[in-house]
């Protein structure tokens, strides 16, 4: 009497499987993937991501984007108007780069679930799919951390493995 059993089965059953806030975002320049992490570091989702041109064959000359931990500083909407940030912009606290939709038509693949040129498609900033962008944007607040991990490989034409 009075007396409690508390089985293992029972404890699975009650944890939560819901993702615990606050929300950080990985971004790898490498293989253009940005992994939504809740805060015990847990995967809630993938996107795939568009980067710095480390090619230099859309612009002409290398571009790549910052590494090192950053946060969300602000979110604005756009317009989803060709050349424009839509649908969204998250600016980071590294002047002149952030999270955004596609800048044109052109950078998105013929499937419409990745960016073309491998994903080296922009001038630093972070390009994701229209969706995913506005996605994102439900999970990551103002003040949000976003770490873009360090470039890890050196192909002749990708450059310097380290971004200032």
């Amino acid at each position: 009497e009075g007396e409690l059993i508390i089985t293992e089965e029972a404890l699975k059953d009650s944890a939560s499987q819901e993702p615990e806030p606050p929300y950080k975002l990985e971004i790898d320049p490498n293989t253009n993937r940005a992994t939504l992490l809740d805060t015990n570091g847990t995967k809630i989702k993938t996107y795939a991501v568009g980067t710095g041109d480390t090619t230099g064959t859309r612009y002409k000359k290398k571009f790549f984007t910052p590494t090192g931990t950053w946060q969300i500083i602000n979110q604005h909407p756009y317009k989803q108007i060709e050349g424009s940030f839509g649908p969204m912009w998250m600016g980071l606290n590294v002047k002149g780069y952030g999270l955004h939709g596609p800048h044109a038509a052109k950078d998105v693949s013929e499937t419409g679930k990745e960016f073309v040129n491998e994903g080296f498609v922009s001038h630093g900033c972070i390009r994701f799919l229209e969706e995913d962008i506005i996605d994102l944007g439900a999970w990551l607040d103002k003040g949000a951390e976003v770490i873009i991990k360090p470039y890890t490989t050196r192909p002749q034409h990708r450059g310097p493995l380290k971004v200032n």
